[in-house]
């Protein structure tokens, strides 16, 4: 059996879904989830979570967030 691959996602969209509050900062949540998830999801981060809808049901997921673009001059 494979290993979930954690769902990486763009600056933006992370600022856009936080701002509707289904994503934001791992800090604030329990530790044993989050050992939870560092233990099933090897490639994930550890600092972002999201809500998505997979097979019509909504899911608390971690989530990767993709660097910001660099400013070229």
């Amino acid at each position: 059996m494979s290993e979930p691959v954690t769902d990486t996602i763009t600056r933006a969209e992370f600022d856009r879904r936080q701002h509707l509050g289904s994503a934001g900062e791992t800090t604030g949540l329990d530790k044993k989830a989050l050992a939870d998830w560092r233990k099933r999801r090897r490639d994930w981060q550890g600092k972002f979570w999201t809500l998505l809808t997979v097979e019509g049901v909504l899911r608390f997921d971690p989530v990767n967030v993709a660097p910001r673009p660099r400013k070229t001059r």
